[in-house]
C-alpha cells in the first residue's frame, strides 16, 4: 500500500519546476518594473516648490498684498518652463499664504528666481512678513 503523500516522482518534479518558473517570471516582471522606473526618473527634471508665506497686516488690510501676489502669480505662470504656480490662502486665516510651483526643469525654476518680478515681490513682500 502507497503511503499517504507520497505522490508521483514525477508529479512533484513538475511541481517544482513550475515554481522555479513562477518565480523566475516574477523576478523579471520586477526587473522590468525597476529599469523602467530608473529610466523614468532619469528622464523627469522638474522640480517642485513650496513656500509658506505669513504677513503682517498692514493698517490698510490684505489688499495690497493681495495684489502683489495676483500680480507675482500672473508674471511667473509666463515664465519659460512654468508648468504650475498657485497662491492659496490658508482658510479662516487670510494672512497666511501658500506658493505651489511646478517647473520643467532646474534651469526654468532658477531663472524665475533671479527675473525682475521676483525680486520685486521679495523687496516689497519682505516688510510684512513675519
Amino acid at each position: 500500500m502507497p503511503r499517504v503523500g507520497a505522490g508521483n516522482a514525477s508529479a512533484h518534479k513538475y511541481t517544482r519546476y513550475m515554481r522555479m518558473v513562477r518565480y523566475l517570471l516574477l523576478l523579471c516582471l520586477i526587473a522590468g518594473m525597476i529599469s523602467a522606473w530608473i529610466a523614468v526618473a532619469q528622464q523627469v527634471k522638474m522640480v517642485y516648490a513650496v513656500t509658506h508665506i505669513d504677513v503682517i497686516p498692514p493698517p490698510g488690510g490684505l489688499s495690497e498684498i493681495n495684489k502683489l501676489l495676483l500680480q507675482y502669480a500672473a508674471d511667473s505662470r509666463k515664465d519659460p518652463g512654468s508648468i504650475r504656480f498657485d497662491i492659496l490662502v490658508q482658510d479662516g486665516r487670510e494672512n497666511h499664504f501658500t506658493v505651489v510651483e511646478e517647473w520643467q526643469s532646474r534651469e526654468a525654476f532658477e531663472a524665475h528666481n533671479a527675473a525682475a518680478h521676483t525680486a520685486r515681490i521679495s523687496r516689497e513682500a519682505a516688510p510684512l512678513a513675519w
